[in-house]
Parts: C-alpha cells; structure tokens; sequence
C-alpha cells in the first residue's frame, strides 16, 4: 500500500510538473493571444519533447504573428500619413508652403533627422538651395560651395535615389566639416521626379549612422514622388500667377498707353483755345491720374529763365520760390545728360538737389526732358510724391514718351501764340495799307480827270486853233491819262474788295440789251488793227444778278485783250446753258498768250498777264484779280486756256439765278497777305 501511495505521489507530482504546467501554461499564453496581447510567450523551456517543440512552435507564431501586425500597422500608419502628406501638400499651391508642410511631416517618421531640399532654377538648369529642416538655414545657404555637391548631382543624373552610410568620410562629401559640426551621418538623396524631369533632389540626413532599408528609401521615394508633384504644380501656380501679373501689367502699360495718345491727341487739338499754362496742366493732371503721384508739373525754359508751368496737385507758388529759375538740383542732372531721371527718395541721394521739393516733404522723383526739334532740352516733365517710390522703367519710358509729345504740343502753342501776335501785326500793316491805298487812289482820281477834261478841251478847240503834232500829242496825254484813270480805279475797286465794302447787289439783267449796250461802248473805241467779233443769240434770258459786276468783268477781260493783242481779234460770245441753268460767257483774243507756268498766278493782285517783268503792258496787274473776285461774288467762276503767241480764252460762268439776298458783301481778307496765307496754310 505504502508503496502504491509513493508510486502515486510520483505520478501526481510528475504529472503537474512536467505536464499540467506546461500545458497550463500553454492554454494560458493561447488564452492572453487570442485577447489580442501579441506579446505573449510561454515562458517554457524548450526542451525534448512535445510539448517544449509545441511551446517553441507557439513562441515562434506569436512572434510572427507580433512582427507581422506591427509590419501591418506601420504599413497603414504610413499609408495614413502618405494621405495627409498628399491632402496637406496639394491643398496649397504656394511653393514655401507646401515645403514647409513636406518637412513637417517628414519629422513625424524620421525625428531629429535633418532635411534638405535642392530644387532646379528654371532660368540656367543649375541646382540651387531651397529649404532645410531641423539645421541652421542661414549657415546652410551660407556655405562656399565650388559647385553643386556631388552626392546631389549623382541623384540627379541617374534619377535614383543616393545613399551615403558616413557623409563625414564619404570622398563625394564637398565640405564633411560642416557635417561633423552639424552631427549629420548618414545621407539619402532621393529625386524629386515629374513626368522623368528631374525638379531637384530631396536629402535626408541622419544624426546617427542609420542603414536605410529598402521600405524606408521607398517610402521616402514615394514621399518625395508627391513632394515633386506638389513642387511642380506650385511652380506651375506660380508661373501662371507671373504670366497673369506680366499680362495685367501689360494690359495696364497698354491702357496708359493709349491714354497718353488720345491726351497728346487733345493737346493738338487744344492747342488754338487753350494758353500754354492751361495746356500743360490738363496734361500733369493726366500724369497724376495715370502714374498715381501726388504733384505733377512742367519746368519751362524761357528766354534763358526756367519757370514752373501747369502746376498740379499743389498750390503753383510753393513750387515757384524767389530762386526757381535758376537749373539747380535735379534740373541740371537732366539737363547735363540729356535722359530722364527716377530717384525714390530725394533726402537719400548722392545727386545734387535743391531745397524746394525737401521742404514741401516730397521725396519720390521722376522727370522726363523735353527735347525742341533742334534736340534742344526746353523742359522737364515730372512727377512727384510725398512718400518713396521705387518707380519702375515701364514708367519712366512711358513719361518720356509723353514728354517728347508735350515738347511738340509746346513748340506748337508757341508758334501759334507767335503766329497769332504776327497775324495781328500783320492785319494792322494791311489796314494801314489799304487805308493808304484808298486814300491815293481817291485822291489821284480828281487830278487825272482834270487833266483829262482840260485835254479835251483843246482837243476840241474850245482854247484855240491847235496844230496836228499838238493833236497828236494830246491824243496821247489822253490816252495815258485815261490808262492811269483806269489803273487807279482798280487799285480804289482792289482795296474796297480786301476791305470788305464791295456788296453784290442783285436785279434782273436782259443780256441781249446788256450786251448790245456793251458793243456801242467798244464800238466806239475801235481800233483799226484789231476787230471785235460778237457772237450771241438776240433771245437771252434774263438773269438775276449784278449788272454792274458783270459789265466791269467783261470790259476788263476785253481791256485785258487789246491790251495784249497787237494784230488780230478779240471774239466776245455769250450761250445760255439752260438746263444747268447758267449763262456762260467767253472772250478770246489772238494775242500773245500766256506761259504755262504762269496761268496758275495770273488771278493774284499785282500781277501782268503776259508774267514778265521786262514789257510794260500799262497796267498794275489788278483787273484780272478784280475779275475773278466779282465772278466768285455773283456765285461763278472763270477758266482760262492759253498758248504763247496764239492768243487766250477766258471763260465766266455765273448762274441764271441767285438764291442769296440782294445785298451780299465781298470776301474780304484776299489780299497779297491774306492770299498767301490760304495758299500756305
């Protein structure tokens, strides 16, 4: 019994020893496992067995099992911050930003570990510094480099990422003094790729040695993947922001273009109504509107004194003290260089400046000269402002160009002014010459006409018996006596003209009586050698005009005739053309003729027909000119057509009817002065 007992005792104890506890032990390990705890082991030995290889076999499973969650659950970890990295770098499209952000989240994974970032310069294709995490910026970009680091150029060049286990002893390491300062070790590069362009290369460095597994240099290749692609979509941002500022710059340098042309364009026009002062200041108000300064004006060269003109945005005698017109300061920069001139702030400047625009508190400068057509510097065109103002060239080219369209405004307006002070000088020498004319000629009238009168007298005997030589010469003291008469009614009938006090006074005219009146007149002062021919129809229409008018038109142009026709005829016709309703008339002689190149002058005051200077053919070259102003009062016009030694033909149209008043004056204003200045504007 007692033997059985033992034996049993054995069993029992044996049994929990070696058994039960370790079976306990392994429900116990299962039961922690199935609750999740993966940390579990089973404590036991590993001994022969089944049980030690059941317990290896469970320590080893739950190992794996522990590995493989953890694996698991960085996977997702990483997956979950790919995801934020993505939202947070693409939900911004400013390049700074989305660094920023990148490097943030980079020290999630990789504390204390360095970061830097080498991006493209679009401008030359080299590779410049970006950014950097965890390190002294400023000592970063600081550093001599001879040239782009090698562990970056590799990256670079093969597109794959770079790994360095010691950049303090790697031979591709530019400068390891600054790694063994700065405590960084191990280097990855990886590059920033898009579409296979290489943007730049993102450098991860660690401050212990770190062998970078294959997970870790995908991750970040993954990582640097979204960076690349957020880089590249905030480069594009930002070069569609530069195009759109580059256009909304043009469009505005546009815009202020064509204001300043359609501005020169109302200066032109405004140039005959407004003084010069008033010009130049509806011109530096534009500036203030366009440039956006607070003063404008225009400094003027006058008769060696430079004077403040168009002032605006400023009283005009705060800019025009006691001393203004002497070229100190700024004005004698501009005019020693002949170019325009921007200074953003006066009171800091090393150019020569005077007191005035310090003392009004303007301190923003730009001033464009304007250049006389002879390249003269006449003046200066500016703009100013109260606070600095880096102005940009677009403006200074843009003023200049609106200055070199003043300067042609301004010498303009000067011409006018001076033309205008001519005009009147002028208008008073006319009034004073027609006055003159007037007066000689009414005074000259009452001698001739007595000499012509006492003449006849002896002529006709009534003084006594005369001789045939004393006959003779008293025909020709009448003649030249009636040839002076006739010259100094034209010069009285001229200078009524340009005075203005001939009037066209209209009734009706029977042509047929009115010609035939006309003939007896001639007939009577026939000449032997040369034969008036009349040509006209016996039923001519009446006609409402200025008989008057028409007869001295048609005695002058038969006057005109014998006078140049020696030997011939002198043919007079007249025709109603009915259905344009005028009545036309034509007298042509088979005289001398008249050059061609003086048919065009033959209208103007003071000139002989026949245009020579050399033959006196006993006239002052009025009746002609006398001619064409009485045609063009009753509303016609004349023509001439000549040839040199066969004769002229001159040609009157004048209307049947006048639809003007009875009374009409003359065009006055056509004289030798006014003529020349309808002919050269």
């Amino acid at each position: 019994g007692i033997v059985s007992m033992l034996a049993f005792l054995a069993a029992w104890f044996g049994a929990d020893l070696f058994i039960l506890r370790q079976v306990n032990a392994l429900t116990s390990a299962t039961k922690r496992l199935s609750e999740g705890d993966l940390s579990v082991r089973t404590g036991l030995s590993y001994r022969e067995g089944e049980l030690g290889q059941l317990a290896r076999t469970f320590d080893t499973m739950a190992a794996s099992m522990e590995q493989l969650i953890t694996e698991r659950k960085q996977s997702e970890q990483r997956l979950a911050s790919l995801h934020e990295i993505n939202i947070a770098i693409t939900s911004s499209l400013d390049l700074h930003a989305v660094l920023n952000v990148l490097m943030e989240k980079i020290d999630i994974f990789l504390p204390y570990t360095a970061v830097l970032v080498w991006l493209r310069n679009k401008e030359d294709g080299g590779l410049e510094r970006a950014a950097c995490w965890n390190l002294n910026e400023e000592e970063w970009r600081g550093r001599q480099l001879a040239g782009t680091p090698s562990l970056v150029k590799v990256a670079v060049e093969g597109k794959a990422p770079v790994v360095a286990e010691n950049v303090q002893t790697d031979p591709r390491t530019l400068d390891p003094d600054f790694y063994r300062r700065h405590g960084l070790v191990s280097y990855l590069g990886v590059p920033l790729l898009v579409k296979d362009e290489v943007l730049g290369v993102l450098v991860f460095l660690t401050r212990e040695e770190h062998q970078f597994t294959n997970e870790e240099i995908d991750f970040l290749s993954t990582l640097a993947g979204q960076a690349a692609m957020a880089i590249h979509n905030a480069q594009l941002h930002e070069q569609t922001k530069n195009q759109a500022a580059e256009l909304n710059r043009a469009n505005e340098d546009l815009e202020k273009r064509e204001e300043i042309q359609k501005l020169l364009k109302e200066l032109s026009q405004d140039i005959g109504s407004l003084d010069i002062d008033s010009l130049l200041k509806k011109l530096t108000e534009k500036v203030r509107e366009v440039f956006k300064v607070d003063v404008s004006d225009v400094r003027v060269a006058e008769k060696g004194v430079w004077l403040v003109m168009g002032v605006s945005g400023i009283e005009p005698h705060l800019l025009s003290p006691p001393r203004s017109g002497s070229n100190r300061g700024l004005t004698s920069w501009t005019l020693k260089h002949r170019q325009p001139l921007m200074v953003q702030d006066i009171t800091r400047t090393d150019l020569p400046t005077g007191n005035t625009l310090k003392n009004l508190g303007l301190r923003g400068y730009l001033g464009a000269p304007l250049f006389s057509r002879s390249g003269e510097v006449i003046g200066i065109l500016r703009a100013l402002t109260y606070q600095p103002r880096e102005f940009t060239q677009e403006e200074l080219d843009l003023l200049q160009q609106l200055a070199n369209g003043t300067a042609v405004a301004l010498e303009n307006a000067r011409l006018l002014e001076q033309t205008k002070r001519q005009a009147v000088e002028l208008e008073k020498a006319n009034k004073v010459k027609d006055e003159f004319l007037g007066f000689v000629s009414h005074e000259l009238r009452t001698p001739v006409n007595a000499l012509i009168g006492y003449a006849a007298m002896i002529q006709d005997k009534l003084l006594g018996e005369i001789n045939p030589e004393q006959e003779k010469a008293l025909e020709k003291i009448v003649a030249r006596s009636r040839e002076l008469l006739s010259m100094i009614s034209s010069l009285l009938q001229a200078t009524r003209i340009e005075a203005g006090a001939v009037k066209v006074e209209s009734h009706e005219v029977a042509l047929a009586a009115f010609l035939e009146e006309l003939r007896l007149a001639f007939d009577v002062l026939s000449n032997k050698e040369v034969s008036l021919i009349w040509d006209y129809p016996s039923d001519l229409p009446l006609v409402q005009t200025d008989g008057e008018k028409l007869r001295h038109i048609l005695e002058n142009l038969i006057n005109n005739g014998l006078k140049f026709t020696k030997r011939g005829s002198i043919k007079i016709s007249a025709q109603c053309l009915l259905e344009a309703r005028r009545m036309e008339f034509e007298v042509a002689d088979t005289g001398i003729g008249i050059p061609r190149e003086s048919l065009a002058t033959i209208f103007d005051m003071f000139r002989q027909v026949n245009g020579s200077q050399n033959q006196s053919s006993g006239g002052v070259g009025l009746g002609l000119h006398i001619v064409k102003t009485f045609t063009e009062m009753l509303g016609g016009k004349i023509d001439v057509e000549s040839e040199v030694g066969k004769g002229s033909t001159f040609t009157v149209t004048i209307p049947l009817d006048r639809d003007d008043s009875s009374t009409t004056a003359a065009k006055p204003a056509r004289g030798p002065i006014a003529g020349w200045r309808e002919r050269n504007g």
